[in-house]
């Protein structure tokens, strides 16, 4: 290469160069310690397989070794996988314990549900990093673990037969339609 060559080539690198990007700021109000997220999701993690377990009168060794792997899995690791494995070790207790009903299930369903989505939070931080409150309860959520609480409740309305579905089904369908409003 010579040197007008040298020239041009630089001209050309210069010329074309992309622009840099802009800094971007956005303010936060109210925010937690990342790893107040992930400890809490870790313990919110424990709590509903450990309700759970309880509700299905499950082994003392078996609730332990589910509570403190899926908690220590969910600290050290937290994401999709410890928030899945939560709701299916909820699932599979409430599965095999048929007489479990009422305001017990919706608890332990809103907890794997609020167990998931911290988690999912959490494994989008570092350590070091910090979390907006608006972040970790959207009206998604609200409406979300409200609607599973309202279906517990209905299970426990006097009448067995048709009454609790019907209930159950208009919360699920109040709980689409505010949800599509919202988003």
């Amino acid at each position: 290469m010579n040197v007008i060559e040298m020239v041009v080539y630089r001209y050309r690198q210069w010329r074309y160069r992309e622009p840099p990007l802009p800094r971007i700021g956005t303010p936060m109000r109210w925010s937690l310690p990342a790893w107040i997220v992930r400890v809490l999701a870790a313990v919110v993690v424990g709590l509903g397989v450990g309700v759970s377990a309880g509700l299905a009168d499950a082994p003392w060794q078996l609730t332990g070794v589910l509570v403190l792997g899926l908690g220590l899995w969910g600290l050290v690791w937290p994401g999709f996988g410890p928030g899945l494995a939560a709701i299916g070790g909820i699932g599979l207790m409430l599965l095999f314990s048929p007489g479990v009903v009422g305001v017990g299930v919706g608890v332990v369903v809103a907890l794997g549900y609020l167990g998931l989505r911290l988690q999912m939070i959490a494994g989008l931080t570092a350590w070091h990093g910090r979390v907006a409150l608006g972040a970790l309860l959207t009206w998604r959520d609200a409406v979300v673990l409200g609607v599973t609480l309202l279906i517990g409740l209905a299970v426990l309305l006097p009448g067995g037969g048709p009454v609790p579905v019907i209930v159950g089904a208009a919360a699920l369908v109040a709980a689409a339609l505010v949800v599509r409003r919202v988003l």
